[in-house]
């Protein structure tokens, strides 16, 4: 089918204007991607991995609804929350979060509760926690 009948403004329009996006579409959107691009920008990305000992990881977890579910819940600054299994280790957790901005994503570690839940999980745990944060530059949905 001809694009005119999906697209009759771009139709009508030169084809390298089309590439270039000019024409009246294209003046409406860019300021809107801009503003998309900037605020997640400002978002902070923190994901976690945590290795239990053998057989512990629902003990972990426990632990996790113990003390974080709760607050996590709870938090506007944690935009989105994952809290997995790792599909090709029995032992591992995986958790992603992508928080408001970086000190959302800091408030975490900064809760009253966290030294309890950090000495719950310490021996259920085979070595330290692998931390890694993250500024998202590209985002899909709604945490945008």
């Amino acid at each position: 089918m001809p694009s005119a009948i999906f697209f009759p403004e771009m139709s009508q329009m030169p084809p390298l204007e089309r590439h270039m996006g000019h024409g009246h579409r294209a003046r409406q959107q860019r300021p809107q991607a801009a503003l998309f691009e900037e605020k997640i920008m400002s978002k902070s990305a923190t994901f976690v991995r945590h290795k239990a000992k053998p057989g512990m990881r629902d003990e972990v977890r426990r632990v996790w609804e113990k003390y974080a579910r709760p607050y996590v819940a709870g938090s506007n600054g944690a935009l989105s929350y994952y809290y997995c299994y790792d599909d090709n280790d029995p032992d591992t957790v995986v958790v992603f979060q992508l928080a408001a901005d970086q000190t959302s994503g800091q408030e975490f570690v900064k809760q009253p509760w966290f030294a309890d839940y950090q000495r719950e999980t310490a021996d259920l745990l085979a070595g330290p926690s692998e931390v890694r944060t993250a500024t998202p530059q590209w985002v899909k949905g709604g945490a945008a």
